[in-house]
């Protein structure tokens, strides 16, 4: 029979989670994990993975690399026996993990006690570390040099080799006649020389055998035995000066293998805490609140082995009175997946586990009992409902009032009849018993039971009429139907057959079922209606943020220019003062020019002052065009323009001007005015600061809207108001894209909810950026 963590799906879980391990006894961690049926169990387990889904989220992975399973060789040493180069490379590993651990907290940028007290619990020996890196290679072999003798040794070892190949070679060149190959060769870690098997006994030396066809023997030469025996002997001290450096180091771990051995049940519980935490943060999961009072929600549970881009999110609440949830609705629609969710994140919380939803609280509970799927048993002679009955026997008799009970298909498996009244029957002692339940069928009749008791809370799961398949969504306080003839006739059951099945629905059908089906049918229809209402409205909000966001930027946009506009307004002024200046000059020298225009000419340099609180729109001057100096009332031609300063003739002078203080008078109906013996023209039409073109279609309105902008950049308007309306927003996007191309529109925006809103733009005019 499966295991309950079977039967929720949490082994394959637990293989996804494991995978985040650094190394082995963490995985066993994961692997071992039961619910915590203590109330303080469960809320260390939480407290401990609030803080790792912190730390994940904050400062990544804890840095437990390099780690991996040294007990065995910590009790080696315990043993007084000796370990093995590339084991002691472990340790050196593992005390590099120790370091990094506890380095890693003591960042202390996310608080994290719990963990940090583990942590803080680590300890690792440099000074072993030294002992075992200077004497090992990082291949696992020791070191020629890891002992003044053993680099002896190895010296001898070299030398000794050298002087033997020289021999051999010069015995193989002096004896070529009597050897059957001019090689030499090793025979029981000896070099010796292949010779004729007929000159065996004229070879002085020591017989190592003959070949397998008999042709050749296998002799040391006597010139050769002395030095082999040499090097058997350098290479016999040179094994026991390297067991001699391994019982040491052995000795050295020895000293601290206790602290180790407590090390790796350490690393393995942050291990556990850290793979659980990366995997819930890849999910965007979350960690549960342990609730005492039996309360249960999920906000939009997410199934954790149905692809992300494809599971269906779904809210599930029991609270009291409340103690039972009734899920109703087709076959393939979501049912079980909903049961198997609910109990998997009671399970995996009670784990210590994170869970994919977006907030949760899991009751506290004493057990959880469960009987989903088919276990007809062969071996044991049980049918589907035998098997069932079976195991809500177990249930009832070991359920509790804190116990959490899940039951799929409530009294399938026999007779309709006799099924629904089982499930009543079983429904009701744990109602009594006061257990929290889950419960998926198909019965009427206990649909009627839950909606006759306060305790339970019906859902049902989604169905689309028009395409005939399921939603996977689940609506709560719902009866659903089962639809199950709808689904028989989309997947291409013959006509006749569903007529005659129908038909006979229909006749087994009381006036209560058909008054159900009616009610959720018409309830579907308005959810459908009530989600295109609720996604209209989301749309609406969307567009009262976007227009929101598009103000505050405007605000931030002309707060910078109104503080670059009073800076090029200040500089505008202190150039136009000292220009002016230098004009009166030469009127003074020129004697041209009568006392009382001097007055004049000084309160027009007085009225400088004021060209500082505005900008003058932008234009671009031409030669020939009358301009006017910013602040002032005299008026010239420019004859000139040479970067951004323009020439002008003022009556009889010459004078020269920044572009940026000049200001464009247009020609139109001339109003003369007599200073320094010139004329000049001031046109400023009245021109309304809005223009309305609700009703008009998108080419009359650009037209209007066009003529209307020239008549305001002549009459020196700075913004205007266009009116458009709300409509079906062609209009306002046909002007749009007119103001974007029209070069006299510095910026537009959508008015304020005091202007308009969305059914006017304001219009700044200007030279366009």
């Amino acid at each position: 029979m499966a295991s309950l963590a079977e039967v929720l799906e949490f082994d394959y879980v637990q293989k996804e989670i494991a995978s985040y391990c650094a190394f082995s006894l963490g995985k066993q961690r994961i692997f071992d994990l039961v619910p915590a049926l203590s109330k303080l169990l469960a809320k260390d387990r939480l407290a401990k993975m609030n803080e790792a889904l912190k730390v994940a989220i904050a400062l990544g992975d804890i840095p437990l690399g390099g780690l991996s399973d040294i007990r065995n060789a910590l009790i080696q040493s315990q043993k007084d026996q000796i370990i093995r180069p590339s084991d002691l490379l472990q340790i050196v590993s593992h005390g590099e993990a120790c370091e990094r651990v506890k380095a890693f907290f003591a960042q202390e940028i996310v608080e994290a006690p719990l963990l940090s007290d583990y942590s803080e619990a680590l300890v690792h020996s440099p000074a072993l570390n030294q002992a075992i890196l200077a004497a090992i290679e990082p291949g696992g072999v020791i070191k020629e040099n890891a002992t003044p003798l053993l680099a002896s040794l190895h010296r001898q070892v070299r030398l000794t080799q050298e002087r033997i190949s020289s021999e051999a070679q010069r015995f193989v060149k002096t004896h070529a006649s009597q050897l059957s190959e001019t090689v030499t060769v090793l025979r029981n870690d000896r070099l010796v020389v292949l010779a004729k098997a007929s000159e065996k006994n004229n070879i002085k030396g020591y017989y190592h055998g003959a070949s397998s066809s008999g042709a050749s023997v296998y002799i040391e030469p006597e010139i050769l035995v002395e030095l082999n025996n040499q090097l058997s002997d350098f290479l016999s001290q040179i094994e026991a000066e390297e067991e001699r450096i391994l019982r040491e180091l052995s000795q050295k771990v020895k000293e601290v293998a206790d602290q180790y051995l407590a090390n790796l049940e350490t690393l393995a519980i942050l291990d556990e805490y850290n793979a659980k935490a990366q995997w819930t943060k890849v999910r965007d999961g979350v960690v549960a609140e342990l609730n005492e009072e039996g309360r249960l929600y999920l906000k939009a549970a997410r199934h954790p082995l149905i692809d992300s881009q494809k599971v269906v999110a779904n809210t599930y609440q029991i609270q009291r009175p409340k103690r039972m949830i009734l899920i109703t609705g087709p076959n393939t629609g979501g049912k079980t997946v909903s049961l198997k969710v609910i109990g998997l994140f009671v399970y995996m919380t009670l784990c210590g586990c994170g869970i994919l939803c977006d907030e949760a609280e899991i009751p506290l509970v004493e057990g959880i009992y469960a009987d989903l799927g088919d276990d007809q048993s062969i071996v044991q002679s049980l049918s589907t409902y035998s098997a069932h009955v079976k195991k809500l026997t177990q249930i009832t008799a070991m359920a509790k009032p804190d116990s959490l009970v899940l039951l799929d298909e409530l009294g399938s498996g026999t007779d309709p009849k006799e099924g629904e009244s089982l499930a009543v029957g079983v429904l009701e002692y744990l109602r009594q018993l006061g257990c929290l339940v889950v419960v998926t069928t198909h019965f009427s009749a206990l649909k009627n039971y839950g909606k006759a008791h306060d305790e339970i809370a019906m859902a049902a799961v989604g169905f689309d009429l028009t395409a005939l398949s399921p939603t996977y969504h689940i609506h709560p306080d719902s009866t659903g139907l089962s639809y199950g003839l709808e689904i028989a006739r989309k997947l291409g059951l013959k006509a006749d057959i569903l007529k005659t099945a129908n038909a006979v629905a229909e006749a087994q059908k009381t006036k209560s079922d058909r008054l159900l089906e009616q009610l959720e049918k018409e309830r579907e229809i308005l959810k459908e209606t009530q989600d295109e209402a609720k996604a209209h409205l989301e749309s609406i909000k969307e567009q009262e943020t976007y227009l929101q966001n598009q103000r505050e930027l405007w605000e931030v946009k002309k707060e910078k220019i109104l503080q670059e506009a009073q800076s090029e307004a200040n500089r505008i002024k202190e150039e136009a003062s000292q220009e002016a200046e230098e004009l009166l000059n030469k009127l003074k020298a020129k004697n041209t020019i009568k006392p009382q225009e001097i007055g004049e000419f000084n309160q027009e340099i007085e009225g400088l002052a004021k060209a500082a609180e505005t900008v003058p729109l932008a234009h671009s001057f031409a030669v020939g065009e009358t301009v006017r100096i910013a602040g002032t009332s005299r008026q010239g031609v420019i004859t000139a323009i040479t970067g951004d300063k323009a020439q002008l003739e003022i009556g009889s002078l010459s004078i020269h001007s920044p572009l940026a203080k000049l200001e464009f008078v247009p020609s139109p109906k001339k109003q003369a005015k007599k200073i320094l013996g010139a004329s000049y023209s001031v046109s400023r039409p009245r021109v309304s600061a809005e223009i309305n073109v609700i009703g008009k279609t998108a080419s009359e309105a650009i037209q209007e809207v066009g003529k209307y902008l020239d008549d305001a950049l002549l009459a020196n308007l700075a913004s205007v108001r266009v009116i458009h309306g709300y409509g079906t927003g062609t209009l306002r996007k046909a002007i749009w894209a007119y103001l974007d191309k029209c070069p006299s529109v510095k910026d537009y925006y959508p008015a304020s909810s005091g202007e308009g809103a969305g059914g006017a733009t304001i219009v700044a005019l200007g030279k366009k950026s």
